[in-house]
């Protein structure tokens, strides 16, 4: 694999080139399959047909989340989750419609269950608020609706 900023060869789970520092996949001046230089609009590369931006061809479900501004402490995001309010930390994270999903789903369930269901979805929303955040702070990018 290439990476798409400067066209070096990087690891295929690299979190971050170690020529240039950007994350392998947030350029797009090179293709990652093949290292050809390419235009921002090009969806695939016209060499190897590598996808160079994979949201493109799959439409919103395929934006991820960068980690420009990684939240300082994981278990903020997780207090914030499992204290106020189901959701709330996805959507601070940047996971706003996954965030409004899990805060809705809790009250459903919450209703569903006379408040039991709620036991089982903010622990739940908690951990996997944890876990995005941790990954963001290490530099890693996630998916829109990436769990856990």
């Amino acid at each position: 694999m290439y990476c798409q900023n400067c066209g070096k060869a990087v690891a295929e789970n690299a979190a971050v080139c170690l020529s240039c520092g950007a994350l392998p996949r947030s350029g797009n001046q090179f293709c990652p399959g093949c290292a050809t230089p390419t235009q921002p609009i090009q969806v695939v590369c016209v060499k190897c047909g590598a996808a160079l931006n994979p949201g493109a061809l799959s439409g919103s479900s395929g934006e991820r989340i960068a980690p420009c501004n990684p939240p300082r402490d994981p278990v903020l995001m997780a207090a914030l989750s499992g204290c106020c309010i189901a959701g709330l930390g996805q959507i601070v994270l940047g996971q706003v419609a996954k965030g409004v999903v899990i805060m809705l789903g809790s009250m459903v369930i919450g209703v569903l269950t006379m408040g039991v269901g709620i036991l089982v979805t903010w622990p739940a929303g908690a951990v996997d608020a944890y876990l995005v955040a941790k990954k963001l702070k290490e530099g890693r990018s996630v998916g829109q609706w990436e769990f856990f």
